[in-house]
């Protein structure tokens, strides 16, 4: 949670996150918890930063794709990751499109299906927090081999290819 990376009291961080539900009602006005956090003064900028900074830091460390790099490694590579929300129901991933993107499930489930000769969909897994999807994809030339959908609100760490070859 973004809250356990800031340095705000918890009433104040109640107070946000009351904002936030309400601004959820309203589809036009969503805001994240850092913005509002900004808004009303109780961080700055730089404080939000360095607490995105951290909490994608811990969340590639829970993902075992990573689990052989060292501190200073994940720190390096978690600099090309973004975070990148996807409502509940919507797909984001379809089988046979291009796509050069690694993803890492921060929080929220996933479906992976693949759809059949008479166009039905075949599950293939359940993805959660922690797990990666596109590593294939890095290796096989860039072609999804499943699509992907967000059973419910989802929110992930997004890399793409080029940026990971270094």
């Amino acid at each position: 949670k973004f809250g356990d990376y800031l340095m705000c009291s918890p009433s104040v961080l109640r107070s946000a996150l009351s904002k936030q539900g309400a601004s959820l009602q309203n589809a036009r006005n969503n805001k994240r918890l850092g913005d509002l956090l900004i808004e009303c003064g109780a961080i700055t900028e730089v404080e939000r930063q360095q607490a995105v900074q951290l909490q994608r830091l811990a969340r590639l460390q829970a993902c075992p794709l990573f689990e052989s790099l060292t501190h200073s490694e994940l720190i390096s590579l978690s600099q090309h990751f973004d975070e990148v929300s996807v409502a509940a129901g919507n797909t984001f991933i379809n089988e046979t499109e291009e796509d050069r993107s690694l993803y890492v499930v921060a929080s929220g489930q996933l479906e992976l299906y693949r759809t059949d000769r008479d166009g039905g969909e075949l599950f293939i897994a359940l993805v959660g927090p922690g797990q990666s999807l596109g590593e294939m994809g890095y290796f096989s030339g860039d072609v999804r081999t499943a699509s992907v959908r967000a059973l419910e609100a989802v929110e992930l760490l997004c890399a793409s290819y080029d940026d990971l070859t270094h």
